[in-house]
């Protein structure tokens, strides 16, 4: 009996040690990626001569406006007669003359001596950096939550130089990763990236998926396919559309303003020229940037690689750039996959909304498409898939598992990771800390304890939309996931400020105008309930709810929202 018993035990510690590691321990560090231009970059760093060269400071604008003010009133006089371009070409010569110690060689490397915020686990823990120095963090909010939950001694942040390209900040962040796990001494660490961040993250734990020491690795908006944006920088080619940029600018300031009236009315078709100029001027700065070359696509990148680079000068940028785009962006999933049968937990966030600021027709979070940050098929911006639309089931193809967007413009049966792929509509990039929804779906993947899928968590369904407050109200179905109708249900318009009360004028489902009661005016945070339409087709509906903020003014404004039955 001893020894049957003995065999037991054996056999269970023998299935324990092989099974992947998912436990969530407390201690583990958290090692945090901010994304693109958020670090700091410094001439003669620790030395009394020591200035920072990026961000430059306003002082530095003004001081090469002064030097320089003669032609820039002849520029801006000949703006507001109409001509902007040369307005765009002195601003633009201007940041050059700013940003000069900026420039890198044909090689990719740094032209002047110029380095980041050292990345010594001693000095960069979070609780290190906030009394000696606060200006290295990035993301504090999420740095704040992490402390609370670990310590802020436990709570690490990552520094890179943007100019340079995911290979060689993923070797950095692979030496880093070590370096806290010495200091720490603990078995393993949880990685955030955001961004461009995200992007480094996931080229680490592709170059390194058969070593990295990563428990949970949450990836925010990663530029993982990179973007349509960055060849319309290379060809200086933009648009801008007014209401999103309101949207953006609000949705930055985190609060709940009311901008449209102030920028209503400007013609931002007058900035075109201006821009196109600058674009067409300062590009010649970042053109050996390795971190430009690779946010390109790689449908892009092969385009303009022979446009813009030399296959001698340049070979080492080539390089580089070569294995992110033809083996780690082409290999996003295996990579993956690899790295979780190791027992990494890794998750993917995409944001999406429906139109862009600067151009193109692709869906995205104003910077990246959505697309290339999951691997999803995607409608066009402002576009739907059609009632009779057929997901592409070419990584997930189990039909029960309902990977097909409520809003209609994602099809995640084809992502490099459809069961551990989140999206958020009207979601901006890189604003997940003024949702209390996206901000509670990045702390739930962080600390999970297990492996996490898209129905692991009913709070957090794979597809969802924003719950901002500058977002005003959010509608959905009771009893039901959100963007799905239940017929038998009654529907529930919240009211998503934390300060203003809204005013609801309509509701229309397609073409019915549904019946309002005769209290229309919601608190903040609470809740209108209405009475199902009486007849809803088949198949996708859209939702529009009027209202107004007294607060703000008298203006109507609209949040429309997609459903499927």
């Amino acid at each position: 009996m001893k020894k049957a018993t003995c065999v037991v035990l054996t056999l269970i510690i023998i299935a324990l040690c092989a099974m992947p590691a998912f436990a969530q321990k407390q201690d583990y560090p958290f090692i945090i990626v901010s994304g693109y231009s958020s670090g700091n970059l410094y001439e003669n760093y620790g030395t009394d001569s020591q200035k920072t060269i990026w961000p430059f400071g306003v002082g530095d604008a003004l001081g090469q406006t002064l030097r320089d003010f003669p032609n820039f009133i002849r520029c801006l006089a000949a703006f507001l007669l109409g001509n902007g371009a040369p307005l765009g070409v002195t601003v633009a010569v201007g940041g050059e003359i700013i940003l000069e110690k900026m420039y890198t060689n044909p090689d990719g490397s740094s032209k002047y001596d110029i380095v980041h915020y050292p990345n010594d686990p001693a000095i960069s823990s979070y609780g290190y950096l906030l009394d000696n120095a606060p200006d290295e963090i990035n993301e504090p909010e999420l740095c704040a939550y992490c402390a609370e939950k670990t310590g802020r001694d436990n709570v690490f942040l990552f520094q890179y130089d943007f100019r340079m390209g995911a290979y060689d900040c993923a070797q950095e962040l692979n030496r880093y990763v070590k370096d806290v796990i010495n200091f720490t001494g603990s078995r393993k660490v949880n990685i955030f990236g955001m961004s461009y961040g995200g992007f480094i993250t996931g080229a680490y734990l592709s170059l390194f998926k058969d070593t990295a020491p990563v428990n949970n690795a949450t990836l925010d908006v990663p530029a993982l396919g990179g973007t349509s944006f960055t060849r319309r920088f290379f060809l200086g080619e933009t648009e801008f559309c007014t209401r999103s940029l309101i949207a953006l600018a609000e949705s930055l300031i985190g609060a709940e303003t009311n901008l449209a009236p102030v920028l209503r009315n400007l013609d931002l078709s007058r900035l075109e020229p201006v821009v196109e100029a600058f674009l067409k001027e300062i590009r010649e700065m970042p053109l050996t940037w390795g971190s430009l070359w690779d946010l390109l696509t790689p449908e892009d990148y092969t385009e303009l690689k022979p446009m813009f680079l030399d296959k001698k000068a340049n070979r080492e940028i080539i390089r580089k750039s070569d294995i992110i785009h033809y083996n780690v962006m082409k290999n996003y999933r295996s990579n993956f996959l690899a790295c979780m049968k190791r027992g990494i937990n890794v998750s993917i966030i995409c944001n999406y909304v429906d139109y862009t600021a600067f151009g193109g027709e692709k869906l995205a979070d104003m910077l990246l498409d959505a697309r290339r940050t999951s691997g999803a098929v995607c409608s066009d911006a402002e576009k739907c898939f059609p009632d009779s639309y057929k997901p592409a089931y070419t990584v997930c193809a189990n039909r029960s598992h309902r990977h097909l967007a409520p809003s209609m413009q994602i099809d995640a049966t084809s992502c490099y990771l459809p069961e551990h792929t989140w999206f958020i509509k009207d979601e901006y990039h890189g604003c997940y800390a003024k949702d209390p929804y996206g901000f509670g779906l990045v702390k739930t993947l962080l600390f999970a304890d297990k492996r996490m899928n898209v129905r692991s968590d009913k709070a957090y369904p794979q597809f969802n939309y924003s719950r901002a407050p500058y977002r005003s109200v959010a509608a959905d179905f009771s009893d039901c996931a959100p963007g799905y109708i239940n017929k038998d249900g009654s529907l529930v318009i919240t009211n998503l400020s934390e300060k203003s009360a809204v005013m609801i004028t309509a509701v229309r489902m397609n073409s019915v105008k549904l019946r309002l009661p005769a209290r229309r005016i919601i608190a903040p945070g609470k809740t209108l309930s209405l009475d199902c339409p009486g007849s809803i087709p088949d198949g996708h509906s859209t939702l529009t709810v009027y209202y107004i903020k007294p607060a703000l003014g008298r203006d109507i404004y609209h949040r429309t929202i997609g459903f499927v039955s």
